[in-house]
């Protein structure tokens, strides 16, 4: 291992993703910050400041005017929450206004110094990159542009797979939501379940 190697490659991979500079610096933090990310996730951990065109995904905590999202193992980034958009989703939203994000796995992404948040399922990631991964190879080996239409066949079977193994990881509703869902949507949901 060298360390002047993996800092150029660091570097390198930087300049082709197009991430940017910190938009704010960790020393500048709060430091009732750091305490709470130790509290939640271990004294070890390292408090960091987003990247211009960044994007973060993980559990976050919600502190004040910040945002404390854990983006590996030791690592934690801090989001100012006047940069980040939670209108996207109406739920997350609402979640924000009453000050309920805490615990919640999101996907902050920056375009610039100002990002948008969205709810992230990681089984739901891990499918859908699972079958990005099939694809791409599918499409190597038997070609979009071949007289044949056996890739065009094979990449709709993998979207109804795909699909069916989405849909499985749906929670299926109690039957007190059954009073808040409309009938037909309940005897779909309900059709699904085991």
């Amino acid at each position: 291992m060298n360390p002047k190697r993996d800092v150029s490659r660091l570097q390198e991979r930087r300049a082709q993703s197009g991430v940017g500079r910190r938009l704010h610096e960790a020393s500048q933090l709060p430091y009732t910050l750091r305490q709470d990310a130790q509290a939640h996730w271990g004294a070890g951990v390292e408090l960091a400041a987003p990247r211009e065109n960044g994007c973060y995904t993980g559990p976050v905590i919600s502190s004040g005017a910040y945002l404390v999202q854990r983006v590996g193992e030791k690592s934690v980034v801090v989001h100012r929450l006047t940069d980040v958009d939670v209108s996207a989703n109406d739920n997350l939203r609402r979640r924000a206004s009453e000050n309920r994000l805490s615990g919640v796995q999101m996907q902050i992404r920056y375009v610039g110094a100002s990002a948008e948040a969205r709810f992230h399922d990681p089984e739901r990631a891990a499918i859908e990159e699972i079958f990005g991964r099939i694809h791409r190879a599918a499409e190597e080996r038997l070609g979009k542009d071949t007289g044949t239409d056996s890739y065009g066949v094979f990449a709709r079977q993998l979207d109804e797979v795909k699909q069916a193994l989405i849909e499985k990881l749906r929670p299926c509703p109690s039957p007190s939501s059954a009073t808040r869902a409309t009938a037909a949507r309940y005897s779909r949901w309900v059709a699904r379940c085991p």
